[in-house]
């Protein structure tokens, strides 16, 4: 492996290039997290994101854990898009210039961002009825297409 220095002033940018010169050994993220659960997963590793994914497939199918992930190029995310779009996660949100996105598992945070936007409203002073209105609006959505296609 070579260190490709990209930007001299962010050394976060920093990454190595792969070849024949040696091995290095990689462990998954399956095979060290064994059977404890995982609630949020952080990935920022240079271009190896998918990598990181592809050995965190147990983690992804049980625990369905929220994700932060960087992807500095469209081709990258489209790539994480397609994989994670197999375990049920669709992207919602774009964080920070270098980007960072949050997947969000159809399964398991549909009903906690309807939650969450049910006690937002109420705190608004919007009142429980409206709060209401909304989780039966959303539940029927529910039935009816994919969490990113909501607005």
């Amino acid at each position: 492996a070579q260190l490709q220095i990209r930007d001299p002033h962010n050394w976060g940018m920093n990454r190595l290039d792969l070849d024949d010169a040696g091995d290095i050994p990689v462990i998954t993220l399956d095979s060290i997290v064994g059977e404890r659960p995982v609630a949020l997963m952080k990935i920022d590793v240079e271009g190896m994101e998918l990598d990181v994914l592809r050995g965190a497939t147990q983690i992804l199918t049980r625990d369905r854990p929220l994700l932060y992930i960087e992807a500095s190029d469209d081709t990258q995310r489209q790539l994480i898009d397609s994989f994670l779009a197999a375990f049920g996660y669709h992207r919602q949100a774009c964080f920070n210039d270098t980007p960072t996105y949050l997947y969000l598992n159809q399964q398991t945070h549909a009903q906690q961002l309807s939650d969450l936007s049910d006690r937002a409203t109420a705190r608004q002073g919007q009142g429980a009825e409206t709060a209401r209105s909304r989780r039966r609006h959303r539940r029927q959505r529910n039935k009816t297409g994919p969490l990113s296609a909501r607005s």
